[in-house]
């Protein structure tokens, strides 16, 4: 005790390691007295409240000391547990300070530095007090003639406005020093939350201006975070204080007696108000620090029982994707503590969740094709899907969402005529496919019809969305625009090279074998559902940047992206071999020739066929090909630009075949 005590002397040039000491030695001072007070002799406490009382008093009246709030949080442990005449010294400071404020907002003037730090030191002064001090307790050692100042509930009545005042006209730059004072008074005082029946401005007001970074900016808006946090987690911290007696330990009991007192209810109720604002902010905040802060928040909100989830669920499900991966652990908790007793709002929330998270990332300016080596993003989400797709249901719920996600962005327009618009849509599009394509990578697949349930989505798709573009109808491919298109490639070629990765791992024949067993699952049928081979998810993830780099070069031209499309997709894949692919395939080509039928009547529509014979081969060749899924042949004429590995050139005119399975039935 006598060097934490040596510690406290004042300095005129005290160093920041002194600064530091004598901290740390109010805090330790702050903790040890009453505990050390009840064994220590009457005498020996006297002397140290005597010593304490001179080295506190000193720290509060100096202008530069930066000491302000460990002082006086020490002086009231002096004031409880050694010495009564402390009380004398608070109730000076106390008086003292209030004057100070007072004047300082009746005047109104601009202040200066020098006139601002003074201003900040008595505010901190006197929220600290009014924290930790019940105001009758001083008025019962003071004179009458002192008493009049302190009459219960009028001093925090004053200094609540006055702090609201400040917070809310007050100069900007002082605003983020004042806030935290009005959250020490709050901690004890919760009543002054509530709405003013004269129609002022109140505290939430404060919290909801500091929040959006009203003049304030992002210091203000981290400030605020700060406090608010600060705030619930005391009120939690109260609750845990009494568990022992009122509930015997038992956490949840404790929360649910506290918010159920009329002030803490109350409080509670108001401050779950501002959850909107709250993922406004954890939504945009590019600052680790108050990120936390705004989990720390809503954590708080959780376990108070006041957050609602649904709301909450987009934003915390983007912040594990497009966050920060050293927040990653808080939202999991925060996440698997909402869903344990609603696991329906994962799957219901998670669409959105991931719409924000594409947003987030576009405007991070993230690398396109980075996020699949990014492991950390999907780590809460590979920990959601193990936790809750232990039933296959769940399981093609969720695998059924991943796939609607990619549906959406078929349906994406990217405006045309408008370059700087185009491209930031280009873009975001890309951008969202490649998120959704990295979490189906990354997922902790478990069996082969897990696997099974992604291939079979993906040949679907195929088969329904980029066969037409594979064998295009002459009569209409000239009215294809790149709004039509270009979603439908993005998603086609993610969805091929996904599929090629999942099978790869799977042995042989994979392909298949997994069609097969995804179908028959799908029709309620019995299958064989085998493990993964060892090894299957530390599989390298395949790179996809430069297939998307040459998919954002062709964005805007339909050729060129019908060509890419032709390359990056063989007709005779096997995952084109599914149920449905012959079907559109037969059915392109019965269109075919039923128009270049409908043509041969007059010499302008044979010269419009004739076109499309360029295009596409004859349309005698097209009508053989429609019957050639009754006979078993399977041959399409149709004019390639250059196919990967396939030989065909942009000026062969002659047919090129396709394989038995793609026309006349597969897998």
């Amino acid at each position: 005790t006598p060097q934490l005590v040596a510690w406290l002397k004042l300095d005129p040039n005290m160093s920041r390691n002194k600064i530091i000491l004598a901290q740390h030695s109010c805090r330790i001072l702050s903790d040890a007295l009453p505990s050390w007070a009840a064994k220590a002799e009457a005498e020996h406490r006297t002397r140290i409240g005597v010593e304490l009382r001179k080295l506190l008093g000193a720290l509060l009246s100096d202008q530069g000391s930066r000491l302000t709030r460990n002082a006086a949080e020490c002086l009231c442990m002096v004031a409880a547990h050694l010495t009564s005449e402390a009380a004398h010294d608070i109730a000076k400071h106390l008086a003292l300070s209030l004057q100070h404020v007072q004047d300082c907002v009746k005047a109104g003037a601009s202040l200066d530095a020098l006139a601002q730090r003074c201003l900040c030191r008595h505010a901190w002064t006197l929220g600290t007090f009014l924290e930790h001090i019940e105001v009758d307790a001083i008025a019962a050692v003071l004179q009458d003639k002192d008493k009049s100042a302190f009459k219960e509930g009028e001093l925090a009545s004053s200094a609540n406005q006055l702090f609201v005042k400040l917070c809310l006209r007050g100069p900007p730059s002082l605003r983020p020093s004042i806030i935290p004072c009005l959250g020490f008074l709050l901690r004890r005082h919760c009543q002054y939350l509530r709405s003013s029946l004269s129609g002022d401005a109140t505290a939430l007001d404060v919290f909801r201006a500091g929040l959006a970074g009203r003049e304030g900016g992002e210091v203000l808006q981290a400030q605020s975070a700060e406090v608010l946090a600060s705030l619930l987690a005391s009120y939690e911290q109260a609750a845990e204080a009494e568990a022992p007696l009122s509930s015997g330990g038992d956490w949840g009991a404790t929360v649910a007696a506290s918010v159920q007192k009329p002030k803490i209810s109350e409080a509670v109720q108001r401050l779950a108000g501002l959850q909107p604002q709250v993922l406004a902010l954890l939504r945009v905040t590019k600052s680790q620090q108050t990120a936390g802060h705004m989990l720390c928040t809503l954590s708080s909100l959780s376990r108070l029982g006041v957050l609602h989830p649904s709301s909450a669920m987009p934003d915390l499900l983007a912040a594990s994707v497009a966050g920060f991966p050293e927040l990653v652990g808080d939202v999991q908790r925060l996440l698997v503590r909402l869903t344990e007793f609603a696991p329906q709002l994962l799957p219901s929330r998670l669409g959105a969740g991931l719409q924000l998270a594409a947003k987030k990332l576009a405007a991070s300016q993230v690398e396109l094709g980075s996020l699949a080596g990014a492991k950390w993003r999907f780590t809460v989400l590979c920990e959601m899907y193990t936790m809750h797709t232990e039933t296959r249901r769940n399981g093609d719920r969720f695998v059924e969402i991943l796939l609607a996600e990619f549906e959406t962005l078929t349906q994406l327009a990217s405006p045309r005529g408008e370059a700087e618009v185009a491209a930031r849509d280009i873009g975001g599009c890309m951008l969202r496919a490649e998120l959704v394509f990295a979490l189906l990578v990354a997922l902790p697949y478990r069996s082969e019809l897990e696997v099974a349930r992604v291939v079979v989505g993906a040949s679907r798709f195929l088969a329904l969305r980029a066969v037409p573009l594979l064998l295009p109808d002459p009569s209409t491919v000239g009215e294809l625009k790149s709004d039509d298109v270009f979603g439908v490639c993005v998603v086609a070629s993610l969805l091929h090279v996904l599929s090629q990765h999942l099978c790869s791992g799977t042995g042989g024949n994979a392909c298949e074998r997994l069609l097969a067993t995804g179908l028959a699952a799908a029709d309620g049928g019995a299958v064989e559902d085998r493990q993964l081979p060892a090894g299957f998810s530390r599989r390298p993830v395949p790179c996809i940047i430069p297939l998307l780099t040459e998919l954002r070069a062709a964005a805007e031209d339909v050729d060129s992206m019908l060509g890419f499309l032709t390359g990056q997709i063989p007709i005779d894949a096997p995952i084109l071999r599914g149920t449905g692919t012959a079907a559109a395939a037969a059915a392109i080509a019965r269109a075919a020739g039923a128009a270049c039928r409908a043509a041969s009547g007059g010499s302008r529509r044979r010269a419009s066929c004739q076109g499309s014979k360029k295009r596409k081969g004859s349309g005698e060749d097209a009508e053989a090909a429609a019957k050639a899924p009754r006979a078993g042949a399977a041959a399409l004429p149709t004019k390639r630009r250059r196919v990967r590995g396939s030989g065909v050139d942009d000026d062969d005119d002659e047919a090129e075949e396709l394989p038995e399975a793609a026309v006349a039935g597969g897998a």
